[in-house]
């Protein structure tokens, strides 16, 4: 079993809470991975209906760790002693300005996460040497599905 850490977003009320809790949901749908958590916080919009297994995972700790993975913006990522490999899921939003600042935090990681491959070749460009794989965004279809305001009503003809 795999001891993973994952310092995210997920207590924030907003799009990167709502993606890291869906990062958070999909690693715990495999049983081979003995999940840890720990909030960052970039607002101060707290969510405050966080799930119990998601607070379960925030009591949890182990003296070291497979796998550090890190949701957030680059300047908040960091190498870990404790963890075997330290891996890093990024959003591409920054310039070229920024770029040189960034690879200098990402090349310091084991590897990084993508959702596109746009976004692959850009941080390839920028001058990211570690490897950078493109990993899709997680959804939680459950949850989506429970959304009756998002279902389409259809004839009964065409049901």
């Amino acid at each position: 079993m795999k001891k993973v850490l994952f310092i995210g977003t997920y207590r924030q009320q907003d799009s990167w809470g709502r993606e890291s809790r869906d990062y958070i949901k999909a690693m715990l749908t495999n049983p081979n991975i003995a999940l840890s958590t720990r909030p960052i916080y970039y607002t101060n919009m707290v969510e405050s209906d966080i799930d119990n297994d998601i607070i379960k995972c925030e009591h949890s700790t182990y003296d070291e760790y497979d796998i550090l993975l890190q949701h957030g913006l680059t300047p908040s990522f960091h190498n870990s002693q404790k963890a075997k490999k330290n891996i890093g899921i990024v959003n591409v939003e920054f310039s070229k300005g920024e770029s040189i600042y960034n690879s200098l935090v990402l090349n310091r990681l084991d590897e990084i996460y993508v959702s596109t491959e746009p976004e692959r070749k850009a941080l390839s460009s920028a001058g990211i040497t570690k490897p950078i794989r493109v990993i899709p965004k997680p959804i939680n279809l459950q949850k989506i599905s429970l959304q009756k305001s998002n279902q389409i009503k259809f004839p009964s003809t065409i049901d």
